[in-house]
């Protein structure tokens, strides 16, 4: 089952703070944690319910901080996720073709 109550938010203003984040989001609903992830331009924020995460998302996403248009969603949790593909099968070296030595 999918938690619906966490929303990962994209496209932050890398001088955005935690604490501003926080306090912007919290001024209309009720949060639990906001964590923003340094250096990534992301942040993922826990609402109390998931009535009001719902709220936010619609709310904030394409909402304009710091010069830049926030990119808002249902975070997803392990389950939710597609596995990855897999890159076997090459030779191993990882470079490929490289043209002929000059040595």
């Amino acid at each position: 089952m999918s938690q619906r109550n966490k929303l990962f938010i994209g496209n932050l203003n890398y001088g955005v703070t935690s604490s501003e984040l926080s306090d912007l989001i919290s001024q209309n609903w009720a949060i639990t944690e906001c964590k923003l992830i340094e250096g990534k331009g992301i942040a993922f924020v826990t609402f109390e319910s998931d009535d009001k995460a719902s709220e936010a998302k619609e709310a904030l996403n394409g909402y304009e901080l710091k010069g830049r248009n926030l990119k808002v969603d249902f975070a997803l949790d392990n389950n939710d996720r597609k596995p990855r593909k897999s890159f076997a099968g090459g030779s191993g070296n990882g470079g490929g073709s490289r043209g002929p030595k000059r040595y």
